[in-house]
């Protein structure tokens, strides 16, 4: 056997014993969703919506530290920063959900934020279609914008086996229920339970 043949031997062997002694580390499950699937409802104030769709293209998912200014990147990308993180078609209207574990770095936590952006689809970052009152409505988002979610008290992520479970619920029946542009009214129905 050739010093290369043992040298390609020993690696292999480092490898597999690194792999049988993998260790987890801390993951948050995160689940985003609309509210169940409801094509026609009426607002509070009466009017009769049908929705045809409530689309959302999140390219990436993160969990944003509490020392880091807004806006300076991303911290606890879904798989790491592996392709396996988005990106992802949320349909609202029929139901659609993200289900991601997120695997962060020890640290204290203060936001969820999704990424949206509709270029890896080759479309818009969110729309909404539909009807009110019979009347065809049609709004777009063209440009990427990030729905930040901020947390009511600093998630700690300290121990390897810390397992958080958060659930982000984004609420389209209640979209008819704000003023402002769609992010806007978007950052106004979303709820974020943390277990």
């Amino acid at each position: 056997m050739s010093e290369r043949q043992r040298f390609v031997g020993v690696l292999l062997a480092l490898v597999a014993v690194h792999c049988v002694a993998y260790e987890r580390g801390i993951e948050a499950e995160l689940r985003i969703a609309g509210a169940p699937p409801t094509l026609a409802f009426h607002t509070a104030t009466g009017e009769r919506v049908e929705l045809d769709e409530a689309i959302l293209h999140v390219d990436a998912v993160e969990l944003r530290r509490c020392d880091l200014a807004w806006g300076l990147g991303s911290v606890a990308y879904a798989h790491g920063l592996e392709s396996g993180n988005g990106p992802w078609r949320l349909d609202l209207a029929t139901g659609g959900t993200i289900d991601e574990i997120l695997r962060p770095a020890p640290g204290r936590y203060c936001a969820v934020v999704l990424h949206c952006d509709g270029r890896s689809f080759d479309t818009v970052a969110a729309r909404l279609a539909g009807r009110i009152e019979g009347a065809t409505m049609h709004e777009e988002v063209a440009g990427p914008f990030d729905l930040v979610i901020e947390l009511d008290e600093p998630l700690e992520l300290d121990e390897r086996d810390d397992r958080p479970a958060l659930d982000l619920r984004l609420d389209q029946r209640k979209l008819f229920d704000h003023d402002g542009t769609l992010v806007q009214r978007l950052d106004q129905v979303t709820d974020l339970d943390v277990r």
